[in-house]
């Protein structure tokens, strides 16, 4: 019978399609039979069906995941080689598979994949993965092998099912059948909610197997897979996407040298003042920061990372130049960052004989240079004692007898256990703090314009997992003290001294999550206790005043907040579409989501809002959409509304820059982060200024923090959950302001009400269509993939194929792509309400990608190659009328399309109906073929 199973499945998905095509057929016209969908075969051997890919991925302990590299190209029996590495060592073990794809009957695709693994691999899981969007399949159901399951997403528990199958289908809330798969025999499959972790899917995991794997050993999933909602599906050929200039794509020329006095030189706009310090330090005041000399009056600060040689200008003048620009885009803040160990070694590199803690005099002058910039230009500062200078200390530096130097992760861990390693940070910490700059006679411990300082950048010990911390020094031996001393406590009977595998654990009284949660509690203390110390020594003995924190990434049970209590100000950090590497760290290839985030379970808002404490400042020093995600537009306006609605107190962009380059000479080819090579970033920057920095949008009124009971986070048998958790829904933040407090007695661990719409005060998410919309007096507007969308005086409507190409200025293009997905606003420049202002600047952002860029999947998820310069715009066009009426004077409005550096290249045709008050033209990427539009300047002219 097993020989028999292939044909018996693809003869069921044969029986149902056809008898679905009957019923269908008996109760309408006859049609025209639906062409087939393509199929595509993808990077890494996996499989892109309508919305849906799946693809080999190995989970690796610690629960970290490695997808699969190759299968591109078949050979002469259609099979496509593939291969995922174990770890990060040459001598891991490598799995090697080969998969195929077929057509089955139907409109059915059959997919197999094998793989083999090169010797015994200790691994948690081996998978065939996919992640079903949830506005697909969110408040539907499963059916597996009869057995009905409701998906109802919502993150309240992590896994539905995990078993055995032979056939499954998922269906959405209106009952469509998104999704069938027949095996070829019994295959185990688990159904995970992704909302538990904050992420807008349900995970689709096919095993080849749980567990380690045994080497020589060949592991095989074999299934047929049908999609009838969205058709029948027909195999293709798969291959690399390439972007070039052409029918979709329009080259753009990006200057991001802002051409002073222009539309977008912001320091008329913003609020702004220098030098820097012109009002005394920076200190914390309950929930905000405020400066000493402007007591009452709340102060907040978004700008940019620095990252390495970025640090580091070649000479005053270009520090200047570089600085003054940022003013004028109308950033207020810088952060340094990696910047220790390009102030230590000019190559990068350790010497042998070199004091790893002592900055070069030649790398000081630079630094020097970048800090009197910014205090000259009003831009504060933010910095991290430790980021990675640890990758020119030697291990024997600190005391252990390894060759090498130490990797940054394991120098944050030791610093909190091992007291060479503590030591050398506050050698490090002395020289940096303690250096007078020439050019403003003071050091930076004296320097008011340094206006917070993090301690240990993303040190949260639990970061790397309970095997990272048993090979280092002084973890093991603390770990069992503290337990020793607490076995009398009947809470902590019978916990092993062992260091837990798992760091996080849901309450229940068993020994295994007990162990996990009194682990977390002791790290808590440690991280208080390295804070507390490491703030009386940046106090007194260097004598900085600035407001102190730490803890910004990534472990974050809720006995984590207990330390953060001991800051004077919150930090922490988040990403959307952050690269995952598929082979090596930080090498193509790599993939993303590139999905739409406002579908998402927090529409756009991130776990990073109930970590905030309500009594502290709080600061994001890092966040970014980042490329190539194809959402990065709506990024700016979405993450500045979240921002002002939260009352948060600063914001700093990842990145400017990795290097010098990319200060001195930026508009470069775009990679993961940096806003100085990708014109698509910049431009969203000027929504979020507007709403947060120019408090465009005011704060939520109402404050509906978690309220978290010390003593019970304190008791291991409450667990150490993942803080925060279900109980704290992110889409919460668009209603009221969210984060934490800790109270000494409540009832419970946690306690948030759910939110009952998304609509908030200024603020409409659509979630079902993905669809953002923000309406205040200064700036409106919104993204929406299709369609048209309303936000107080701003309509646009995203033009349809056939409507671009009548309003379209290149008459030699037969045809026209489809409509573009566009974030779209109105700001006023002059600081009057839109409806009355003289001066106005529109955005019309689609997606801006490098020329020859090279994806391996067709939802471009799946990076190959970069590409690189000219910049291309993906083609759009919106239709925007605005209601301005800027008085009663004789006048007429002039539209203009700027150049991204603000400069004026031509008029634009618009329309103005005086009486009704109403502005019209049409937003197009492709006025000029050559050379794209994405920002318009609107003036009234008397």
């Amino acid at each position: 019978m097993k020989a028999r199973i292939p044909e018996l499945a693809a003869a069921l998905l044969a029986a149902a399609t056809t008898a679905q095509a009957d019923s269908a057929a008996a109760a309408a016209p006859a049609e025209e039979a639906p062409k087939p969908i393509l199929v595509s075969p993808v990077f890494g051997a996996g499989i892109a069906l309508p919305g849906i890919t799946f693809g080999p991925s190995v989970a690796l302990p610690g629960w970290s995941f490695r997808g699969a590299a190759g299968g591109l190209e078949p050979d002469a029996d259609g099979w496509r080689a593939f291969r995922m590495r174990t770890g990060g060592q040459d001598g891991a073990p490598v799995l090697e598979g080969r998969a195929r794809f077929a057509a089955a009957p139907g409109g059915a695709v059959r997919g197999e994949w094998r793989l083999v693994p090169s010797a015994d691999a200790n691994v948690l899981e081996t998978c065939l993965s996919a992640d079903v969007p949830s506005a697909a399949v969110g408040g539907g159901r499963a059916v597996l092998d009869g057995r009905e399951i409701d998906l109802p997403l919502d993150g309240a528990k992590p896994h539905f099912f995990r078993g055995p199958v032979t056939n499954l289908s998922v269906f959405g809330k209106g009952g469509e059948e998104v999704l069938r798969l027949a095996f070829d025999r019994p295959t185990r499959v688990l159904l995970q909610d992704g909302a538990y972790w904050g992420a807008a899917h349900l995970t689709m995991r096919l095993f080849f197997a749980e567990g380690p794997l045994a080497g020589g050993r060949e592991y095989e999933v074999a299934a047929t897979f049908a999609t009838p909602a969205a058709g029948p599906l027909e195999p293709d050929a798969g291959g690399v996407r390439t972007i070039q200039a052409g029918e979709d794509w329009v080259p753009l020329h990006y200057d991001p040298w802002i051409e002073p006095g222009s539309a977008l030189d912001f320091t008329a706009v913003l609020p702004h003042h220098a030098p820097a310090g012109t009002f005394g330090r920076v200190v914390a005041v309950g929930d905000h920061f405020e400066f000493e000399g402007l007591p009452g009056v709340p102060q907040r600060f978004y700008g940019v990372n620095l990252c390495f040689t970025a640090n580091l200008p070649s000479s005053r003048e270009a520090a200047d130049r570089f600085v003054a620009n940022l003013a004028r885009i109308g950033y207020n803040a810088i952060r340094a960052h990696h910047h220790e160990r390009s102030l230590v070694v000019e190559d990068g590199r350790y010497h042998p004989g070199q004091d790893d803690t002592a900055p070069s005099p030649a790398q000081w002058e630079k630094f020097d240079n970048l800090v009197a910039a910014c205090v000259e230009n009003g831009v504060y500062l933010t910095t991290d004692l430790f980021v990675s200078r640890s990758h020119v200390t030697p291990w024997r530096a600190v005391g252990i007898d390894r060759d090498g130097t130490v990797p940054q992760d394991a120098f944050k861990v030791l610093a909190a256990f091992h007291e060479p390693a503590y030591s050398n940070l506050c050698a490090w910490t002395r020289a940096f703090l303690g250096h007078v700059n020439p050019r403003t006679g003071r050091s930076l411990a004296e320097e008011p314009a340094l206006a917070t300082l993090a301690l240990i950048n993303e040190g949260n010990l639990g970061n790397w997992g309970g095997a990272f911390l048993r090979d280092l020094p002084g973890v093991a031996d603390a770990w069992q003290a503290w337990i020793s001393a607490k076995a009398g406590e009947p809470a902590f009977a019978d916990i092993p001294s062992t260091i837990p595998d798992t760091l996080y654990a849901e309450g229940g009284d068993t020994v295994k999550a007990r162990h996990s949660a009194a682990f977390a509690i002791f790290l808590a203390e440690r991280e208080t206790a390295l804070f507390e110390r490491l703030k009386a020594f940046v106090r007194d003995e260097c004598g900085c005043k600035a407001p102190l924190s730490s803890l910004s990434c990534w472990y974050n049970p809720a006995q984590y907040q207990l330390p953060r209590t001991h800051f004077d100000y919150v930090d922490d950090h988040f990403y959307v579409d952050h690269p995952v590497f598929l082979e090596r760290p930080w090498a193509l290839p790599s993939s993303c989501a590139n999905v739409n985030p406002v579908a998402g379970p927090g529409a756009g808002a991130r776990d990073v809002e109930w970590r905030r404490l309500m009594d502290k400042p709080f600061c994001l020093t890092e966040w970014n959409y980042s490329a190539p995600g194809r959402f990065r537009g709506v990024g700016g306006i979405a993450t500045g509304a979240l921002g002002a609605l939260q009352d948060w107190d600063g914001m700093w962009r990842f990145a400017w820059s990795h290097g010098r380059g990319g200060i001195e000479n930026p508009g470069g080819p775009i990679g993961y982060f940096d806003v100085n090579a990708d014109p698509l970033a910049l431009a969203a920057e000027r929504a979020a200024l507007c709403l947060f920095l120019r408090r465009d949008l005011k704060p939520h009124a109402e404050a509906r923090p978690a309220v978290l009971d010390e003593a019970a986070l304190l008791d291991p048998r409450n667990g150490a959950p993942r803080f925060p958790g279900p109980a704290q829904p992110l889409a919460l933040g668009w209603s009221a302001r969210v984060g934490s407090t800790v109270a000494p007695r409540t009832n419970g661990l946690s306690h948030a009400e759910s939110a009952e719409s998304l609509t908030g005060g200024s603020v409409s998410v659509d979630r079902d269509n993905g669809v953002f919309a923000i309406d205040t007096p200064r700036t409106a507007g919104g993204f929406t993939e299709t369609g048209t969308l309303s936000a107080g005086p701003l309509t646009f409507r995203i033009l349809s194929p056939a409507a671009q190409k009548d309003s379209s200025p290149v008459t030699s293009r037969s045809s026209l792509p489809g409509s573009a997905a566009a974030t779209v606003w109105v700001s006023s420049l002059d600081n009057e309400w839109i409806t009355t202002s003289e001066h106005l600047l529109v955005t019309h952002l689609t997606d801006v990608q490098n020329s020859g860029v090279r994806y391996g999947d067709p939802a471009r998820r799946i990076l190959l190659g970069w590409g690189g310069l000219p910049h291309l715009a993906r083609r759009g066009a919106a239709e925007v009328s605005l209601d301005v009426s800027p008085g009663d004077s004789p006048g007429d409005w002039r539209v203009w399309r700027l150049d991204t550096a603000g400069r004026r290249i031509d008029r634009v045709p618009s329309a103005y109906d005086r009486p009704a008050g109403r502005l019209s033209f049409t937003a197009r990427t492709d006025y000029d073929p050559d050379n794209a539009t994405l920002l318009y300047e609107l003036e009234w002219a008397r």
